[in-house]
């Protein structure tokens, strides 16, 4: 029994780390250039030990992505509390998701690919349109509880400034567009919160 739980933890462990390497070299190069002998090589396993795990490199390309949302915005789930001030909680939410996109643009760049892959692939996307429906889930039923009036559609609206400013700040260097973080922060409390009504 003790064997079992060890090799349970092993294998566990050994997936994990694929996972978190995977996602640095997707984030890091692109999907089409990340192969899986770089990811087998820095995982340090077999190729074989690798495909237990894994179907292909697409799999382990939208399984590390997923984790890797889910890992970043589970504090943010936890720390917003739906008694307190409402105001107070979405202005958090805004200010953790620019700062998520602006910390880390490779992995929004790579979240973008692979949704362009899924797209020439013909996919349905589950784990992407997870990613995105529990997002829009939060909040909305955020706005819900806080009895903010037509919380569906303010929720799709402000996750499309969120995205629109992702797009923007992926395409900055080529752009040429420079935002600053506090001023883009400011004006979308001045948007979604400083005049915020509830029922």
């Amino acid at each position: 029994m003790k064997n079992q739980a060890s090799k349970n933890d092993e294998n566990f462990n050994t997936k994990a780390k694929i996972l978190d390497i995977a996602i640095e070299l997707f984030a890091e190069k692109s999907y089409h250039q990340v192969t899986v002998r770089d990811i087998k090589n820095q995982v340090g396993i077999s190729t074989g030990g690798l495909f237990y795990y894994f179907d292909s490199k697409l799999e382990i390309a939208k399984e590390s992505l997923f984790q890797w949302m889910k890992n970043a915005y589970n504090p943010l789930y936890r720390s917003i509390d739906e008694n307190s001030n409402p105001k107070k909680n979405l202005e958090e939410l805004i200010n953790f998701s620019i700062d998520l996109f602006m910390k880390r643009p490779k992995i929004m760049r790579f979240f973008l690919e692979l949704y362009e892959v899924e797209v020439q692939n013909k996919n349905k996307s589950p784990k992407m349109l997870q990613i995105f429906n529990e997002f829009i889930a939060f909040i909305k039923n955020l706005m819900e509880s806080y009895k903010i009036p037509n919380p569906k559609y303010k929720a799709h609206l402000l996750v499309a400034c969120l995205d629109g400013l992702m797009f923007q700040y992926i395409f900055s260097k080529y752009t040429k567009v420079w935002l600053e973080k506090d001023i883009l922060k400011q004006e979308m409390f001045e948007l979604f919160i400083k005049n915020l009504k509830t029922k």
